[in-house]
C-alpha cells in the first residue's frame, strides 16, 4: 500500500518507502531513455516550479536541461498520480548514483551497468537522513542477495516484470 502524499511532507529522506525491484528498474530504465534523449522528454527549464511561502511570496525554480534532470522529470511525470513512489524511487535513484562512487562498488559495476543485485538491494534498504545508503549494509546486502541468487536468475526475476 502506498504512503498518502501528506505522510511524505515535510520532505526527509528517511520518509522514502521501499520500493518493487522491477519497478525501481523501469524507473531507472526509463530514466536512462529520458536522459540520453532516446524517447521524447521536454526539457526541465520549461516547467519551472513555484514556491510559495507562508508571507504570500512566490520563488520560481527552473532546473537546468541536464541529463540528471531528463532523467527526473520522466520519473516524475511517470509517477504524477502517486508523489509518495515517485519520492521514493527518485531519492532511491539519487543514492544508487552516490553509492556507485564508493570504491567498494566497483566490483559491481561494468561501464554504465549495474549488478542486478544493486537494483534488489536499493529497492529495499532504508535511506538515511542524508538521502543516501549506508555503505557497510548496502554492500553486506549485495553479495547476500548475489550469492543467493545467479545475475541470470536475477536479471530474468526483474526484466519479467518490466517487459
Amino acid at each position: 500500500m502506498s504512503q498518502t502524499t501528506d505522510s511524505i511532507f515535510p520532505l526527509r529522506f528517511e520518509n522514502a518507502n521501499p520500493v518493487a525491484a522491477e519497478e525501481l528498474l523501469f524507473a531507472l530504465q526509463l530514466g536512462q531513455a529520458a536522459a540520453t534523449h532516446n524517447m521524447p522528454t521536454p526539457s526541465p527549464s520549461a516547467k519551472p516550479i513555484m514556491l510559495g511561502d507562508t508571507d504570500g511570496s512566490v520563488t520560481e525554480i527552473r532546473f537546468a536541461d541536464s541529463p540528471q534532470n531528463r532523467a527526473l522529470l520522466a520519473v516524475n511525470k511517470h509517477y504524477h498520480d502517486d508523489k509518495a513512489k515517485a519520492f521514493s524511487i527518485q531519492i532511491r535513484i539519487w543514492a544508487i548514483a552516490e553509492i556507485l562512487h564508493h570504491p567498494k562498488m566497483q566490483e559491481w559495476c561494468k561501464g554504465e551497468e549495474i549488478h542486478a543485485a544493486i537494483v534488489v538491494a536499493a529497492a529495499e534498504l532504508p535511506i538515511n537522513r542524508h538521502g543516501k545508503f549506508a555503505v557497510k549494509p548496502f554492500l553486506k546486502r549485495v553479495k547476500e542477495i548475489a550469492s543467493a541468487h545467479s545475475t541470470e536468475e536475477l536479471e530474468r526475476k526483474l526484466l519479467s516484470h518490466t517487459a
